[in-house]
């Protein structure tokens, strides 16, 4: 989880840093060291090339996801992301005490041409040197002179400072104490580019122009129009954080790979390529599969497997708490249709009865420290088998048993009621899709319109049950919730597939109708309607000790003569 938010904070400033400078205010930066000076050529650690919302309209390989973006639920939800980000600079770098005279009615337009127009980012670490972040945005003239006036503006109010003119009238540089902003225009590209170094913004700017003018792209040109393309160093990227006002990287990350991806669409899908390749070997022996064949029972909205867990966490030890000797090496769950939370999960065991002895007390421990003084049940131990039940809550009926499925020991984990499945098992070609695959390290399948209720209501009831406002923090009338209830039905089949393509290196591959599963789509959508947005991302997943606000939408007037 560490991992997740320091990355999903990083990628968000990043986000940022294009429209209003990354950097917290000047009294908390050092300077910039004097020894540092303009960067030679570097070595590139990010490239993000998005083609665009106004090309992906055009594109006939975006009917069906272009439909589902131009729902006016999708509208409102876009608008209200983009409104919140308008003020993310001011909430989250600025020392101003206030951001009610913060213009950020200038910054609403610029968010509105990173979403709709194509646009390439690209980060340059050198050696010894501050690394140079660079953004080029493809805008005709009006949105280009609407940059060149909106921006320096926005960063005066930021950093307290007036730009100092370029050499063209088209450009502007800005000197802090801590970073240097340079904007220019070469052809039909708008260039930003930050650094710490006073001459390495400039510098950058000179690259990318160099490149227009022999390529009429600021990056490589394209084969294919790949509608995202994404070549991330992780790794580096962690070393360059500092260099943008972030934290560096735990020590723990330094194993962190090189993320390639790719997404484009055929009409109906989304199709998701991407690769990880690690410093070092992964070292994930891949067992023969032990499914769950009679533990599970159709009909089935989703099913997951993974294997190979012992050697993708041997760095880990297990926590304490948890109660195990050893990581499991395999990991399955699923969902049926039906009543909400029928939702199960199994791992294979050596010796499930010992492990259900060392797991079942301190999770029943703590589910006891976290439940309110009544009307949320009990847990209780079965007296003549391994059964773990939480009793007396009205939306589900949460168990952790033993149980043997064939020749094999499980820990079964369930939400619902559960029996063994004695007809209606694992259908065959999904047990075929799973074992037919020699390198498969993990499989999704998901009908994500159906899996989607289930994890909305899984989250509904814990925050009903461990929040100490014990209600939603969701409600009906939010963007994010309107717009899963209007979409729901438009999303399909997700397959997603890991592979172990070598030593060091894992292949994903994706097919689904908006990019993202059903529990994906739930992340977001608690995330996007934080206050708070873009920080807090980690609060999502720890209770919440405070009552949520409420907003409801504001009924309009009645018209004049109206009965009541």
């Amino acid at each position: 989880m560490d991992k997740k938010i320091y990355w999903l904070g990083l990628f968000t400033a990043l986000f940022l840093t294009a429209v209003a400078g990354c950097s917290k205010s000047n009294s908390e930066m050092k300077p910039p060291s004097a020894s540092r000076s303009a960067p030679d050529t570097g070595r590139t650690v990010a490239q993000i090339h998005w083609l665009g919302k106004k090309r992906l309209a055009a594109e006939s390989n975006a009917t069906n996801f272009m439909a589902i973006w131009n729902l006016p639920e999708s509208a409102r939800l876009e608008a209200q992301t983009l409104d919140k980000l308008s003020t993310a600079p001011w909430r989250l770098f600025s020392a101003m005490a206030s951001i009610s005279n913060a213009p950020a009615a200038l910054v609403r337009p610029l968010l509105d041409d990173l979403v709709l127009e194509e646009s390439y980012l690209e980060v340059q670490a050198v050696t010894n040197q501050p690394s140079v972040l660079t953004i080029a945005l493809r805008l005709d003239a009006a949105r280009a002179a609407l940059w060149q006036t909106n921006l320096p503006v926005i960063l005066q109010s930021i950093f307290g400072l007036a730009p100092v003119p370029g050499l063209q009238t088209s450009d502007f540089r800005l000197q802090t104490s801590d970073f240097s902003f340079a904007l220019s225009r070469a052809a039909d590209w708008t260039l930003l580019s930050i650094s710490r170094a006073s001459a390495a913004a400039p510098a950058a700017l000179a690259i990318f122009r160099d490149r227009i003018v022999a390529t009429q792209m600021p990056c490589p040109p394209r084969t294919t129009n790949y509608w995202l393309e994404a070549d991330l160093d992780l790794r580096a990227l962690g070393f360059s954080a500092s260099d943008f006002g972030l934290p560096p990287a735990p020590s723990t990350l330094e194993n962190l790979p090189r993320f390639t991806m790719t997404l484009i669409g055929d009409g109906q899908n989304v199709r998701t390529r991407g690769e990880l390749n690690f410093p070092s070997s992964l070292s994930i022996p891949l067992p023969s599969w032990n499914l769950p064949t009679r533990l599970v029972r159709e009909p089935l909205i989703s099913f997951a497997a993974v294997r190979g867990l012992r050697g993708l966490l041997a760095a880990r030890a297990v926590p304490s708490w948890l109660g195990l000797a050893e990581w499991p090496d395999q990991f399955y769950s699923w969902g049926r249709s039906g009543p909400p939370l029928q939702i199960f999960a199994a791992f294979p065991t050596r010796n499930a009865s010992n492990d259900f002895s060392q797991l079942s007390h301190p999770m029943a421990d703590w589910i006891n420290a976290h439940l309110p003084t009544k009307n949320y049940g009990a847990v209780a131990f079965a007296t003549n088998s391994d059964l773990l039940t939480w009793e007396g809550l009205h939306f589900a009926l949460p168990s952790l048993r033993s149980v043997t499925n064939v020749e094999s020991d499980f820990l079964l984990l369930s939400l619902a009621a559960f029996q063994l499945a004695r007809t209606n098992q694992l259908p065959a070609p999904l047990i075929e899709r799973i074992i037919s695959e020699t390198n498969l390290v993990a499989l999704a399948w998901e009908l994500t319109g159906e899996r989607l209720p289930q994890w909305r209501y899984l989250d509904d009831a814990s925050r009903m049950t461990f929040d100490a406002a014990h209600r939603p923090r969701l409600n009906p009338s939010m963007a994010s919730i309107e717009w899963v209830a209007n979409a729901m039905t438009n999303l399909q089949h997700s397959l997603t597939e890991v592979q172990l393509a070598g030593p060091n290196r894992l292949a994903l591959a994706r097919k689904s109708t908006v990019g993202l599963t059903g529990w994906e789509i739930n992340i977001l959508a608690n995330w996007l309607e934080l206050p708070q947005f873009p920080a807090g991302f980690q609060t999502l997943f720890a209770t919440n000790p405070a009552p949520p606000v409420i907003r409801r939408r504001v009924s309009p007037s009645p018209p004049p003569n109206a009965p009541p």
